[in-house]
């Protein structure tokens, strides 16, 4: 029967390999994490931005504007928005006009007609939906917020 020796320098490879696939593997789920993470973020800062919208009948000029209207308005929000999470991780054109778009056409993911939410660190996942089409949406017609027992939600104006 042949025995096997590992040498002191064969033993320190195979711990290091060891040690370098968890790091790795570590590294990778809080990516996966983040990415998912982020699709939330940017999906509340979309119902946010409804929100602003139906309430306030404009486009909030900046973050300021979205954290004095979450503050006065979290009772009625579905959950809590953390306004200061999602400015660290959310872009918002913030000189987007909404009644300069064109409604008239359909929401297309190969060429949106809006994009004015997204996350500042590229890809998301998890998210239930993509916020921008959300807010073509809303600036259709096509769906409203009601506000259920004191909380908003969205309802469509399709049968």
């Amino acid at each position: 029967m042949a025995r096997y020796q590992l040498s002191v320098r064969m033993l320190l490879f195979v711990v290091a390999a060891i040690a370098l696939l968890i790091i790795a593997g570590m590294e990778f789920l809080g990516r996966v994490e983040n990415m998912a993470s982020n699709g939330y973020r940017v999906q509340d800062a979309g119902d946010l931005l409804v929100f602003y919208l139906d309430d306030c009948g404009s486009w909030p000029k900046d973050w300021d504007d979205l954290i004095r209207y979450a503050d006065a308005q979290q009772a009625t929000f579905p959950r809590a928005f953390n306004v200061n999470d999602l400015q660290t991780q959310v872009r918002i054109r913030f000189d987007f006009e909404p009644d300069k778009i064109d409604t008239a056409g359909e929401w297309s993911n190969e060429s949106p007609p809006i994009c004015v939410v997204a996350s500042r660190y590229g890809r998301v996942a998890g998210a239930t939906h993509n916020p921008n089409p959300l807010i073509y949406l809303y600036l259709q017609g096509r769906i409203y917020v009601t506000n259920e027992n004191s909380i908003k939600r969205f309802r469509s104006c399709l049968p």
